[in-house]
């Protein structure tokens, strides 16, 4: 049992080092910003219905963008600097956004067993990280069909915006930018 734990937790370390290495390869672990279909150009043009659990372990479903003009979809890494110092930032604009916005995050770096002890470790980092950070909106682990559709994000944080039929609208933004967020929300809200 030990042997397969060590095997398992080095197979995980080997990936999330490729991981870092990859979005670090394309300025996705810098604080500079752009706005790249490339960096997910094999993303779909709809987020896949879900029904997955938040890091709380409250169940979330695509619903949540049934009720918002805009939800701002962060895709963020426990492992990433970038995403975790771009936290704070959002939190308080978070709380500064009109009611027809919300930011939703997506750890990306929880492994698709979710109930196993690295999946628990990663969870309970993504809780300390957005508790530090003063996050109050909601964060959610990849179901299968997350994973699928974050098969091809290079890179996080990478930030894509939401309608409220699930689509995705204008480009994914890679790197940590909440100013070109917020641009891209004012330049797009149906007021």
């Amino acid at each position: 049992m030990k042997k397969k734990l060590m095997i398992t937790a080095v197979i995980t370390m080997v990936l999330m080092l490729s991981a870092v290495m990859a979005g670090c390869g394309n300025d996705s672990c810098s604080n500079s910003s752009k706005q790249d279909s490339s960096a997910s150009e094999n993303v779909s043009d709809k987020v896949p219905a879900f029904e997955t659990k938040d890091i709380e372990g409250n169940t979330v479903s695509s619903d949540i963008f049934a009720d918002k003009d805009i939800t701002v979809l962060n895709v963020w890494g426990t492992f990433c600097g970038p995403c975790i110092g771009e936290m704070p930032e959002l939190a308080q604009w978070d709380k500064e956004l009109p009611d027809n916005v919300q930011i939703l995050g997506l750890v990306i770096d929880v492994p698709k067993d979710t109930e196993s002890d690295e999946a628990m470790t990663v969870m309970e980092d993504a809780k300390k990280i957005v508790s530090e950070a003063g996050v109050e909106f909601t964060n959610i682990v990849p179901d299968s069909e997350l994973q699928k559709f974050l098969s091809n994000v290079s890179g996080v944080p990478t930030t894509f915006f939401v309608n409220s039929k699930g689509e995705i609208i204008g480009d994914p933004i890679v790197g940590a930018d909440v100013k070109a967020y917020m641009d891209f929300v004012k330049n797009n809200l149906n007021n």
